[in-house]
């Protein structure tokens, strides 16, 4: 074959490779499925400094310019350092274990840079308890202090403290890994590597009779995003209770990139609800097995601690 009948044949196959990509990726560059969804699917991290709550310091500041995020995150990245945890706390001896954080950098919406992963209400701070929040973690507490049963102790210290949506960056287990049909989409995440599957047939949520600490999730599209509305709940003792009404969003920004929203509506926890968004970064990490082991060891040791203390003492 000539060489100008092959610069012909790949400027054809040029033409035809940005055909494709344009129909692969649509106006709004983003990727689809065989079945026409928008494709979610792939392995994605959601480390990132960005606290959670807005910082004092950035009360009436909801963005950094690109300096001042630079300027942040040198200072973030130094007072998360575990390495020197225990010198800035006055303790004598180090502390390593820096190596075991993937901590990432600040967060990036829109090509803004939110002080707060916490974008409504406005001033980026989560909402208050409400009092019968506030006295029942007062009777928890009193529960806990007395050490009677396992119940006594929350669920960070049973071991399933994050096993359940919505999902909060990590410094470590930061990975979630999505699978999509048209009918279904999983998403398995590595922190105590629970496995959600979300059913888009439209059917109604189970009977209220049925709950789990994952919940019970069903999921639809609404254009380009993926809603996943949740509800039966469990009470961990954590930061909601079994009334949360969890309505999650996942939306392809971009090849790279997932921009992953939830609202939180907890009425008998929160004064409100509240909303989270923060990106989700594409990666080639694998997911590992996050094997929790204070729930079988430590926590007999504890209640036996306890059990030991009520003892009568020799005379």
């Amino acid at each position: 074959m000539q060489w100008s009948a092959v610069a012909r044949r790949l400027g054809i196959l040029a033409v035809v490779a940005v055909a494709a990509h344009h129909a692969v990726f649509g106006q709004n560059q983003t990727m689809r499925t065989p079945a026409g969804q928008p494709d979610l699917q792939g392995t994605w991290r959601f480390s990132t400094i960005t606290p959670i709550e807005r910082p004092p310091e950035f009360a009436d500041k909801p963005f950094l310019t690109p300096d001042e995020a630079t300027g942040y995150q040198t200072k973030r990245l130094a007072a998360l350092n575990l390495d020197t945890s225990a010198e800035r706390a006055g303790l004598n001896g180090p502390s390593v274990n820096e190596f075991w954080s993937e901590r990432d950098e600040l967060a990036m919406i829109g090509g803004r840079f939110p002080t707060s992963l916490v974008v409504d209400p406005p001033d980026g701070r989560i909402p208050s308890f409400t009092n019968a929040r506030q006295e029942r973690a007062t009777q928890r507490l009193a529960v806990r202090r007395a050490g009677a049963s396992a119940a006594a102790f929350n669920s960070s210290e049973r071991c399933f403290r994050d096993a359940r949506p919505p999902y909060f960056p990590s410094a470590d287990k930061g990975l979630i890994q999505i699978l999509q049909t048209a009918a279904e989409v999983v998403i398995r995440q590595e922190n105590l590597h629970e496995t959600r599957i979300i059913p888009l047939h439209g059917r109604p949520h189970l009977r209220s009779v049925f709950r789990s600490w994952v919940g019970d999730s069903r999921g639809s599209w609404k254009g380009d995003v993926l809603i996943v509305d949740s509800t039966n709940f469990t009470d961990l003792g954590d930061r909601f209770d079994e009334n949360l009404h969890l309505v999650e969003r996942f939306s392809r920004i971009d090849a790279d990139t997932l921009l992953y929203e939830f609202t939180v509506d907890d009425p008998t926890v929160y004064t409100r609800p509240w909303t989270v968004a923060m990106p989700m970064r594409r990666s080639s990490a694998h997911l590992f097995e996050d094997a929790c082991h204070e729930g079988n060891y430590s926590l007999p040791s504890m209640l036996r601690a306890v059990r030991l203390q009520e003892a009568p003492s020799d005379p």
